[in-house]
């Protein structure tokens, strides 16, 4: 079922960035890095879920409005409430790197380093092909109310 699950966002994911127009080639290595997906999951410690939580809906708060940032989408793994997927878009390497190196990330990574068991699994992706009949994942306007649950 997780494995279902994660294939399900990244086709979400896929679908959202496609009908943003992203191009359909990227390289994490590669110089000229074209617009990509990227899947981080994190396991939250015992008794650490609803602070994982707030501290990473604070950071897609911010992340949200970098210029760079086509897409970040936290979600919570229906079998295991201690598993977080963020799944984002970005428009190239240096936009991802200019993220990291953010006031809010470098904030909000010490309070979610702290709350989670081990390092956080990234998982780079190239869109190939998607179809749309709908979408779940919130639009830009609507993207902060989903993260507040409104």
């Amino acid at each position: 079922m997780k494995k279902i699950c994660i294939v399900l966002l990244c086709f979400l994911a896929a679908v959202f960035l496609n009908n943003q127009g992203v191009a359909k080639q990227a390289s994490i290595n590669g110089e000229n890095m074209k617009e990509f997906v990227m899947l981080g999951k994190m396991k939250a410690k015992q008794g650490c879920e609803e602070k994982l939580e707030d501290a990473l809906k604070t950071l897609s708060e911010a992340t949200y409005t970098e210029p760079g940032c086509l897409l970040y989408a936290l979600h919570r793994d229906v079998e295991d409430p201690s598993i977080f997927v963020l799944v984002e878009g970005w428009v190239s390497k240096e936009a991802l790197e200019a993220h990291f190196n953010s006031p809010h990330f470098l904030q909000q990574v010490s309070i979610i380093t702290s709350l989670i068991v081990g390092e956080p699994e990234l998982t780079y992706l190239t869109p190939l092909c998607t179809g749309k009949k709908g979408s779940v994942l919130p639009s830009s306007q609507s993207h902060s109310n989903a993260l507040q649950g409104s």
